[in-house]
């Protein structure tokens, strides 16, 4: 049988063919707008060994292209630095935009070679309008559909598959957040502090840090400098003219039919920050950042902020200065495999955890968590809602972390619904389900009112998160991430449910994990934590405070939570050592 091929779902390229198949359920229009005789095609990750095997694949294939790139980046800007001055710079971009590719191309591939492919339709495209200003409108491109529909079309014309190009244009859309007027003060007048300040005052520095403001004040003080904001985040415009030739000069090697089309997207898609716009960066890192820095700290400018990796990476070269990385949130040391931590942790001199170890790596050091530690609940007496945390993952794949990708974001639903469908009537009267904002078109809320819950939604961006937990009795939470992290530490009952065949743990984990099942915090079905729920909810306290359950709580915090109340002095005793 022949069919047309939709890729994404945007309803601009949908044709009115008899027979049409999905390259995934990111196509599909959540209720009756899809086309008749529809296929849809299974995801190609959902197979864990290739996956797995993958990942080797990806990696291997990141550090040879790492190497070309650092030599040409050094031809083209005249200049001598190392692999690992690239790495900082770079890395995060060249291994999110590898993966994600290998991604695209995978699901094209395996389709056209279990179906036959009559027609699909491309949309029209300049594509020197799609090259991304830099990592962090690139992060955001990658989540929607056009940017992916440029790609998919680029896959589908190398593989010789059949389409109509249309002459309805792809759109571009305009990437990454903009800053609102009073964050553009704030930032005016830290700035004009930050200059007026001498160099020498300051020798450690902290930049996204995750930190209060009050946090930040009193670490330097334990630090015995005066206090400072190192918020700086260039704002990179567009490149007026991209540079076609220079990016034709890079020499990219290749060892199979998918590699030729990676090599030749790289040089179209590498972001401006990194050719164009690169001399400008330099230019203003210097002027602005310290020239003598001894330690430097972030949490999460490692990727998206350019000005600052340009910083980091030619201090650490040039004076070899002391790079900290300090873990930002969950999944960390929990997760099989996540491409970010493994940069984190590649780039930094030591990466900092919320306290689990590796001994097989002595860069990695655990710490209390400032972060978790100014997290303070207070239940009120008269709650009796059970808060239920929903996640919320783009339609398309967008890095390489165990969890849902792509179209198993309908397994992950339709577990949340085999929850809800197994608790009990009294139960469900007291849910507050936590939801987003529906910015990648699964039509979360409609699903939700469909079953029967329109009254029980609770919108995140709406109520905080903190006013939210406080007016619960017990917070669900049905994802690997932070948030039972944060609940947990602050000894909110809580009870956790993700399936470790889509969520994969990482064997170091799994005993402490295999605790919490014990004491049943921890589930891997949704008809187990139901059952549970059912059970314990007219008296969550009796529960929670078991001796039992409370003590392999804290063992688990210790682990992946930690807390202390001298958290400062800690943290200064690790400085001291560098």
């Amino acid at each position: 049988m022949k069919y047309f091929l939709i890729t994404t779902s945007d309803k601009r390229s949908w044709g009115s063919y008899q027979n049409n198949i999905f390259l995934g359920s990111w196509c599909e229009s959540f209720g009756k707008e899809n086309p008749e005789n529809l296929k849809i095609q299974n995801y190609h990750w959902d197979d864990k060994e290739k996956f797995e095997r993958d990942i080797q694949y990806l990696n291997d294939l990141y550090e040879t292209k790492l190497d070309e790139l650092s030599i040409a980046m050094n031809k083209i800007h005249n200049e001598t630095n190392n692999k690992s001055f690239w790495r900082i710079i770079i890395g995060p971009w060249l291994k999110s935009f590898i993966d994600v590719v290998f991604d695209r191309y995978e699901s094209i591939d395996l389709l056209n070679s279990e179906h036959e492919i009559d027609n699909t339709y491309c949309l029209k495209a300049n594509y020197l309008d799609w090259t991304p200003k830099d990592f962090n409108e690139y992060f955001n491109l990658i989540k929607f559909d056009e940017w992916n529909h440029l790609i998919y079309s680029e896959i589908i014309k190398y593989l010789g598959i059949p389409f109509n190009e249309i002459k309805t244009p792809l759109i571009r859309l305009s990437g990454g957040k903009r800053k609102n007027s009073l964050q553009k003060l704030f930032n005016h007048i830290n700035n004009y502090y930050n200059k007026l300040l001498p160099n020498k005052f300051n020798k450690n520095f902290v930049v996204a840090g995750y930190f209060k403001p009050l946090q930040l004040i009193k670490f330097h003080f334990f630090l015995k400098q005066i206090p400072q904001f190192l918020n700086y985040e260039l704002e990179i415009n567009r490149a007026k003219t991209i540079k076609t030739d220079v990016r034709s000069k890079i020499i990219l090697n290749s060892n199979n039919k998918f590699e030729v089309l990676l090599n030749d997207l790289i040089r179209k898609q590498i972001p401006t920050a990194y050719i164009e716009s690169y001399e400008l960066i330099k230019k203003k890192a210097i002027k602005f950042f310290p020239k003598h820095p001894a330690v430097i700290l972030t949490s999460n400018a490692y990727d998206s902020n350019e000005a600052f990796k340009f910083w980091v990476a030619s201090k650490k070269e040039s004076i070899n200065t002391k790079y900290i990385i300090n873990q930002h949130g969950g999944n960390f040391g929990i997760c099989f495999y996540n491409q970010s931590e493994k940069h984190q942790i590649l780039t930094s001199d030591i990466f900092t955890t919320w306290g689990w170890i590796d001994s097989n790596n002595k860069k990695i050091k655990p710490m209390p968590s400032y972060k978790l530690q100014q997290l303070k609940y207070k239940r009120r007496n008269n709650s009796s809602n059970i808060q239920l945390l929903v996640a919320s993952y783009p339609k398309h794949f967008y890095t390489l972390v165990d969890q849902p990708n792509a179209s198993q974001n309908i397994e992950y639903f339709k577990g949340i619904e085999s929850l809800l469908n197994k608790l009990e009537n009294n139960v469900k009267r007291k849910l507050k389900i936590r939801i987003h904002q529906d910015l990648y078109g699964w039509k979360v809320k409609q699903r939700f009112c469909e079953l029967g819950y329109k009254d029980s939604l609770e919108d995140s961006s709406s109520i905080s998160f903190k006013k939210s937990t406080n007016n619960s009795s017990i917070s669900i939470c049905t994802f690997n991430s932070t948030t039972f992290l944060e609940t947990l530490s602050a000894n909110v009952p809580t009870l956790i449910f993700f399936s470790s065949n889509r969520y994969l743990i990482r064997d170091n984990a799994k005993p402490m994990f295999e605790k919490l099942k014990n004491v049943k915090i921890f589930f891997e079905t949704p008809e187990e934590l139901a059952k549970h729920l059912n059970d314990i909810h007219l008296d969550i306290y009796d529960w929670w405070n078991q001796q039992e359950l409370q003590s392999t709580k804290n063992e688990f915090c210790y682990n992946y939570a930690r807390k202390s109340e001298n958290w400062a002095s800690i943290w200064v005793d690790l400085f001291e050592t560098l």
